[in-house]
């Protein structure tokens, strides 16, 4: 998730290799709930493959991680259902508009909360299932990932840095 400090908050979903996304009815694709049940605004969803089962608009349930007003749900021509020819390879990648990352919240059902929760399949083996399927949870709303820009500011800064400091151990 990113928000580049604005009003939209860009999401992408990779899931490791050898994992789907399913159908199981355990769940959707993706949920979260937003502070205050907002409606915000979903948009550039890959509409092939997933689509948006609740807006906020209307509670979804899944199992072992509450209910939630937000759920995008793999499309059954990309997923099997019950957990069959889970869909691999390809993330959910979409925007939500006029919220910030600060307006995530996390599920209260159980002591430590759930930011996120996710239908899979943990092992895909020649388009089947043959691993655990259900819901996976997500108990952080964001993890920071340094844009490139920045990184190569740091970077020579500190290179800039190291090479003052060993000209003037040189010079005493």
């Amino acid at each position: 998730m990113n928000d580049h400090g604005g009003a939209n908050v860009e999401v992408t979903v990779t899931l490791n290799s050898g994992e789907g996304f399913t159908n199981t009815g355990a769940g959707a694709a993706l949920t979260w709930d937003i502070l205050g049940n907002l409606v915000a605004t979903i948009t550039g969803l890959n509409a092939t493959d997933f689509s948006i089962s609740h807006d906020g608009t209307s509670t979804g349930n899944l199992d072992g991680t509450g209910s939630r007003f937000y759920e995008i749900d793999c499309t059954t021509a990309a997923c099997g259902n019950g957990g069959n020819a889970p869909l691999t390879g390809t993330p959910i990648d979409f925007t939500i508009d006029n919220v910030s990352i600060a307006d995530f919240i996390s599920n209260g059902k159980t002591a430590s909360g759930y930011y996120f929760a996710s239908d899979i399949c943990t092992s895909v083996v020649e388009r089947s299932c043959a691993g655990i399927t259900g819901d996976v949870a997500a108990n952080a709303a964001t993890t920071p990932v340094p844009e490139p820009a920045s990184l190569g500011l740091l970077g020579g800064g500190l290179f800039a840095l190291a090479y003052a400091l060993r000209r003037r151990k040189a010079v005493i």
